[in-house]
């Protein structure tokens, strides 16, 4: 994460030689700035993106992604002022109406589906009730749609649409799709995040069991290799230890020790 400026943040999309990305900074945001606490640098971030998204109406599965950012930003911090003021008016711009399947596009289309949930949510909480309705019903009928449009392809990116906030699949459909990519998932380190969260999502407390212990077995090679020079894998990897497996649990800094306490060290030893 970089300032531009007093009021602004960005998210470099990896090292070396590339830049911001839409996609990738919204797909980031909630582990570099939600589980670590930095709630006024996700702000600015989704402000940014708040002011421009009506502006990026090609990059479809960015529009997307802000959904799922909004909508952890109002998990992660309560902030209902800004979701109501700056957010929700932005998200109403997006055009998520039913029939939002792109054909083939498996991942995209389970945005689309979390785009009307999430809009529901939003709308029911701080929005307009009876849109709300409206918005609700149609997420089932989307849902529903999904099941019957969508087999599953065996491609490790498919992770995605059983690590979204709101469930695409019933759970035993799921829990067949997560068997049959669980291989060639495990090996894309990038992928580790959302395959963490899909194992929770999936099979709860045996699901957190079975991702802490991968997380262990994997120690080696991440040290080794790391998860990737894209910034959404490392804050990926992040969000969902400590969302999913440790129950959202922030991550302990430590702090360097002060003079005196070195000076007891020393006394000590």
């Amino acid at each position: 994460m970089v300032r531009r400026g007093s009021n602004r943040r960005a998210v470099i999309a990896g090292y070396p030689g590339q830049e911001e990305r839409s996609r990738d900074t919204l797909i980031a945001l909630p582990g570099l700035c939600l589980v670590t606490g930095r709630h006024e640098d996700a702000k600015k971030i989704l402000r940014a993106f708040a002011k421009s998204l009506s502006l990026e109406p090609t990059l479809i599965d960015a529009s997307l992604w802000f959904f799922v950012a909004s909508w952890r930003y109002s998990q992660a911090t309560g902030d209902e002022a800004f979701v109501r003021e700056t957010l929700l008016p932005a998200l109403r711009k997006v055009k998520v109406g039913e029939n939002g399947f792109l054909e083939g596009n498996l991942e995209v289309s389970a945005l689309w589906v979390n785009a009307l949930a999430i809009l529901a949510d939003l709308e029911a909480r701080l929005g307009d009730p009876e849109e709300a309705k409206r918005l609700t019903q149609a997420s089932k009928r989307a849902q529903k749609s999904f099941v019957e449009a969508f087999r599953n392809e065996e491609r490790p990116e498919q992770i995605f649409a059983l690590s979204l906030p709101f469930p695409v699949l019933p759970k035993p459909k799921a829990a067949r799709w997560l068997a049959e990519i669980e291989e060639k998932v495990r090996e894309r380190a990038d992928l580790l995040g959302p395959y963490l969260t899909a194992l929770a999502r999936v099979h709860g407390a045996a699901g957190r069991k079975k991702g802490l212990a991968a997380v262990e077995a994997l120690k080696p090679r991440l040290a080794e290799m790391g998860v990737g020079s894209e910034a959404w894998s490392v804050a990926e990897l992040l969000r969902a230890y400590v969302e999913d497996l440790r129950g959202g649990e922030k991550p302990i800094r430590k702090k360097a020790a002060g003079p005196a306490a070195k000076r007891r060290g020393k006394k000590e030893a």
